[in-house]
């Protein structure tokens, strides 16, 4: 792994949420330690940090070992200072393994390396994004065609952002990704996964398993 690869940053733990690259999320803060880390970053790195998932929701003060391994290289694009709490939104920027994570009263700090998107046969791609387009095309029609309820549990206009927007195979990934209702260890998967390829096959598997049980 390159220098250049190679980050020490402020750590922000989250409760049940990943964010995915080219994404935006809101997160209420509240705990001591994250927020401390907001603040170190806004201070001292550009309002940079690493978001990275806990594998137990209920863990107030999670170690090393209870974090994922994988989170997400972020930006702070706003903060707002509420009564005990921040509301910030994060700006997704890239998939970083974390190398070390140092932990004392005030914060959490790690080293992480940045990853790469790995590319698949473009043909397969192409393959898979045409079934992904076929499968949303046909949830929207089924869905139209019923009075009350439909196929699948997802409002329509989740579906035609992706119907009617092009937009290169990882971005369309990692959008889904992340509105789509999947479960934390589901779109931790996602996160890990760096092949384009093996992502979409993921989706693709995820709406006809919501198709079906829904």
């Amino acid at each position: 792994m390159s220098v250049e690869n190679t980050m020490n940053l402020p750590v922000v733990a989250t409760r049940g949420l990943v964010l995915f690259p080219n994404q935006e999320i809101l997160i209420e803060v509240g705990r001591p330690k994250s927020m401390n880390a907001i603040e170190e970053a806004e201070k001292y790195f550009n309002g940079h940090v690493l978001l990275v998932s806990q594998k137990d929701v209920l863990t107030d003060d999670p170690k090393e070992e209870e974090l994922y391994t994988v989170g997400t290289l972020a930006h702070i694009k706003n903060v707002k200072h509420k009564q005990g709490f921040l509301r910030v939104t994060f700006s997704g920027l890239q998939r970083a393994s974390i190398a070390s994570i140092n932990e004392d009263s005030q914060m959490l700090f790690g080293t992480i390396n940045l990853l790469e998107d790995e590319l698949g046969n473009p043909d397969e791609e192409a393959a898979l994004i045409r079934a992904i387009n076929r499968e949303i095309k046909n949830a929207v029609a089924f869905e139209r065609t019923q009075n009350l309820g439909g196929s699948i549990n997802i409002p329509k206009e989740f579906w035609d952002n992706f119907l009617f927007q092009s937009m290169p195979a990882t971005q369309l990934a990692d959008q889904f990704a992340q509105h789509f209702p999947l479960s934390l260890e589901q779109k931790q998967e996602l996160l890990e996964t760096l092949n384009i390829n093996k992502r979409i096959e993921i989706i693709l598997s995820a709406i006809q398993r919501e198709k079906t049980i829904s």
